[in-house]
């Protein structure tokens, strides 16, 4: 059988005990380690709802970027950015047309 090559010099050698000549003293079983408490869940936050789209007039338009906007009824609404059907009364809110909103007619 062949011999194995000696360790390299900077290899990590096992360090080896002093004997002392003592008997040494039994070794205590290690303690157990304790359980981690269940973790509760916790509910994801929920989305307001949107205000319903008052029912008439709706036109088409495109806003170049998104935007929240408070409606006459001190409710918000969500204007995403693109092309969408919205009703007349958002269409022609000064806010919206501050945020160039485009009609474009049906």
């Amino acid at each position: 059988m062949a011999k194995l090559p000696s360790p390299a010099p900077w290899a990590v050698q096992p360090v080896q005990e002093a004997d002392t000549g003592a008997a040494s003293a039994p070794t205590a079983a290690p303690a157990p380690t304790p359980t981690p408490e269940p973790v509760q869940a916790v509910a994801a936050p929920v989305a307001a709802p949107q205000p319903e789209a008052p029912q008439g007039d709706t036109v088409i338009v495109t806003a170049p970027k998104a935007f929240k906007l408070r409606i006459d009824n001190d409710q918000i609404v969500d204007v995403k950015a693109g092309v969408q059907r919205v009703p007349a009364a958002w269409a022609n809110h000064w806010y919206a047309k501050a945020n160039g909103v485009t009609v474009f007619k049906d």
